[in-house]
């Protein structure tokens, strides 16, 4: 992916009377594919995560962003509390996700290349994953295809040598056509049956145009009646007071 055609996006982090207020620069294209932009649903879900109940579902813990695209709603859990943060998608956005950790992470920029130091030889050998290593954890990017199952062994293989960390995966507007939904609920249980302690927050907005609204009641379904996990909504009221819309929810999916 080319970054020459792209612009900062300034998202202020409202970090309250606890801690200091930071903003996070966020790299997008001026035009372009869904990856390439943070959407709506995204912004919801990346300011719910610096409320004070949003905060408690990553901090201290392992956090996976799934479909990341910029990153944004990752970098803001790693800025309010998150212990580690691996950012994933397909292959042509980790350019714009590892100048985006750039940005926003202050980190050792001789680590790029390599996982960090205290990263097993086992692992250094199957991963590609791009680690920053920095005083508070690390934050990185890794290829996930979804569904593909050397992706996914890989990022379990990557997560189980901090175990038994808890892991929240966030997962921001990415129900929008119909062989990726299937591939996400795919990815989805998959990391439920290899991880332990496992919650996932997923925003999407609610489209009426096309077969949109189809393949989100897909999505739903397939989690709550093929694969049994829970489905619990997370109160309007309990989102951002700003950045709040009824046109778009937060799910949080467990076991």
């Amino acid at each position: 992916m080319e970054l020459d055609n792209t612009f900062i996006r300034e998202v202020e982090i409202e970090l309250g009377p606890s801690g200091k207020n930071t903003t996070l620069s966020i790299l997008q294209l001026e035009e372009g594919e869904c990856g390439c932009v943070l959407w709506d649903a995204g912004i919801v879900l990346l300011k719910y995560l610096i409320t004070t109940k949003g905060r408690k579902h990553v901090m201290g813990k392992h956090v996976i962003e799934l479909g990341a695209g910029t990153g944004a709603v990752g970098l803001a859990a790693k800025t309010v509390g998150a212990e580690m943060v691996l950012l994933t998608d397909l292959q042509k956005y980790i350019p714009l996700l590892v100048e985006n950790i750039r940005q926003n992470i202050k980190c050792n920029l001789t680590a790029v290349d390599s996982a960090v130091n205290h990263i097993s030889q086992k692992y250094k050998e199957i991963l590609d994953a791009k680690i920053f290593s920095f005083e508070k954890g690390s934050v990185g990017a890794m290829t996930l295809e979804w569904g593909n199952q050397k992706d996914m062994a890989k990022t379990v293989n990557y997560l189980a040598q901090f175990a038994p960390t808890p892991v929240c995966i966030l997962v921001a507007d990415c129900v929008y056509y119909e062989d990726g939904v299937k591939l996400l609920v795919d990815t989805i249980v998959h990391l439920f049956k290899s991880l332990s302690e496992v919650e996932i927050l997923c925003s999407f907005e609610h489209r009426e145009t096309g077969n949109k609204k189809e393949l989100l009641e897909m999505f739903l379904n397939l989690l709550k009646n093929l694969h049994n996990l829970v489905i619990t909504y997370i109160p309007i009221c309990e989102m951002h007071e700003v950045y709040r819309s009824n046109d778009i929810s937060i799910i949080r999916i467990s076991q």
